[in-house]
């Protein structure tokens, strides 16, 4: 059975306001939903909404992956690595700076991505 993470947090004066769904698959490398509001601090409310795959288990080793919305427009994008988890993209990246909003690590036994929860950080941001 697919796993909806809802979580709604900050103020958009102080730190950044979300209130978001993100939707884990019960399938290995199922499409991960991700929809709600966010509101950068500065920044003007605006829509998420994107539908991302969710990387397969790996044969061997782990994949670390983490999703990031843009506070700019609501786009959502997918990192992933098999080394540490992903940075989130910045201007010198050539992108709006991003936010990580969930990330998780997938193992070789996690073909089913909503028996692990991964995690929310408790004020999803630009973290190095």
């Amino acid at each position: 059975m697919s796993m909806t993470i809802s979580f709604n947090e900050g103020n958009g004066v102080l730190d950044d306001q979300y209130a978001l769904n993100i939707a884990l698959p019960d399938a290995n490398g199922g499409s991960i939903a991700v929809n709600g509001n966010c509101t950068a601090q500065g920044l003007s409310q605006v829509a998420v909404s994107g539908t991302v795959n969710a990387p397969t288990a790996p044969g061997s080793g782990l994949i670390y992956f983490n999703i990031q919305i843009d506070p700019t427009n609501g786009s959502v994008a997918l990192l992933q690595s098999t080394s540490a988890q992903p940075a989130p993209a910045t201007a010198a990246d050539g992108v709006s700076l991003k936010r990580i909003v969930y990330n998780t690590v997938i193992a070789p036994a996690n073909t089913d991505p909503a028996l692990d929860a991964g995690t929310t950080p408790d004020n999803p941001a630009n973290l190095p």
